[in-house]
């Protein structure tokens, strides 16, 4: 692999723990960006990412008592600027498709900005998958 397509081992690890798509899937590739969008990620620990128990779940709307999308992934796809809702900021569900692309939203204290501890000069970028899905590419 090219280090100007680093892949982060532990979003990678927690990608496929929790069943959110990879871009590296085979055959899938990246054709554009997310425009108003911008990766976070969750704030854990080592210890945490292979708890599925502890992640925090991605909620339909802004609210504690709104239906789960299900557990927010290692990566959140956030919109740019940021918007936070009741304490809740809007992210792009990564079940969402370029046709239809589905809001959802993360308890704003469980995020962080995109930062790679084995990779530092590694950088995240939204994109569209040739999938039709969302996903985040990281370089």
């Amino acid at each position: 692999m090219s280090k100007g397509s680093l892949l982060i081992a532990s979003a990678a690890l927690a990608f496929r723990a929790f069943g959110a798509p990879l871009a590296q899937a085979a055959g899938v590739q990246a054709i554009a960006p997310i425009d108003g969008y911008a990766c976070m990620q969750l704030a854990r620990d080592a210890a945490h990412l292979t708890d599925a128990s502890s992640v925090p779940s991605m909620l339909s709307a802004p609210s504690a008592g709104a239906t789960s999308l299900g557990a927010a992934p290692y990566i959140v796809i956030a919109r740019t600027p940021e918007r936070v809702v009741n304490g809740y900021t809007e992210a792009l569900w990564l079940g969402s498709t370029r046709d239809h692309p589905v809001t959802g939203w993360v308890s704003a204290g469980a995020l962080l900005p995109f930062h790679s501890s084995t990779a530092p000069e590694a950088r995240c970028t939204p994109t569209w998958l040739s999938n039709g899905r969302a996903g985040a590419l990281t370089r």
